[in-house]
């Protein structure tokens, strides 16, 4: 396992010419001591980041043992100071495109303060569709995967918009550049099912657990249409670095807050273990030192 700094791929290795790199990461938050940190469902995180690994022809050489060691390892040097974001990056260190020795394995965090506007966040609905099923299937989250994204959500941005919200070919909803969207409609929280072509997220049936447990919201996955999630009572995006954030606006059009940001609020309450609806898939790490003075 090696960690950010000892990383060394060569301008011609096949991570950098043929996209030939996994990832996945989950949130690490801090409990109201301040001394632990909480991982949230790191074994979910663990078992997709293998899958996608398989997805893209890797065969880790790492057990899940010993990747939560690592995991845990690196967390454990957190300094305390906000939530942070835990990496795993699985790369092929070769030039060859077909070459089949095991992927290097790179863990690190990243912090994420910032990382989105402490506000309801605004949306585009992408012009051209992006379908749902490709030559890479979209449950294998690769760094292939964003190339085209980013191009959208520039465009996004420079029509003042946050993220772009994407439709498949069929025309339904499925998902944002780098989050899944969730839907209140009565007493359900809806979100795109895999096959429509989403990331299954892990966050999203954190949140779905959430939001049976402190809201007594029902979590369904089915396809959804555009009108409807215009006319929800609240539209709610969720990843493990974004957590979950109010959608304020999609295509100018505005959205109502009150249930969604009570979702948030909820889902905010249990990952610091204010409630303990998140208990049960929560790993705590213990820090060596903290910021705390």
């Amino acid at each position: 396992m090696t960690e950010l700094d000892e990383v060394r791929l060569s301008i011609d290795s096949a991570a950098l010419r043929y996209a030939q790199v996994v990832f996945d990461g989950c949130a690490a938050v801090a409990d109201s001591t301040g001394t632990e940190l909480r991982i949230l469902d790191l074994g979910a995180h663990l078992s997709r980041f293998r899958r996608s690994c398989e997805g893209l022809g890797f065969a880790l050489s790492w057990s899940a043992r010993e990747l939560t060691d690592a995991v845990v390892e690196v967390t454990r040097r957190h300094d305390g100071r906000g939530a942070v974001g835990i990496r795993l990056f699985a790369y092929a260190e070769g030039e060859g495109f077909l070459d089949d020795e095991p992927p290097g394995v790179c863990v690190f965090l990243r912090p994420l303060d910032g990382y989105a506007p402490n506000r309801p966040l605004t949306l585009a609905t992408t012009g051209e569709p992006r379908p749902a099923h490709t030559d890479l299937p979209r449950w294998v989250k690769a760094t292939a995967h964003y190339a085209g994204a980013r191009r959208a959500v520039l465009r996004a941005r420079r029509a003042g918009h946050d993220d772009v919200l994407f439709r498949n070919e069929a025309g339904r909803i499925t998902e944002t550049s780098r989050a899944s969207l969730l839907v209140l409609a009565g007493d359900r929280l809806i979100s795109p099912p895999v096959e429509e072509g989403v990331l299954p997220g892990v966050t999203r049936e954190l949140l779905g657990m959430v939001a049976k447990g402190a809201l007594g919201l029902t979590p369904e996955h089915r396809p959804l249409e555009p009108a409807e999630v215009i006319g929800a009572d609240g539209v709610v995006l969720c990843s493990s670095s974004l957590g979950a954030a109010v959608v304020g606006a999609i295509d100018e059009h505005p959205l109502p807050h009150g249930a969604a940001g009570a979702l948030v609020a909820a889902f905010d309450r249990a990952a610091r273990g204010g409630t303990a609806h998140l208990d049960d898939v929560v790993t705590s790490v213990r820090l060596l030192s903290t910021g705390r003075r």
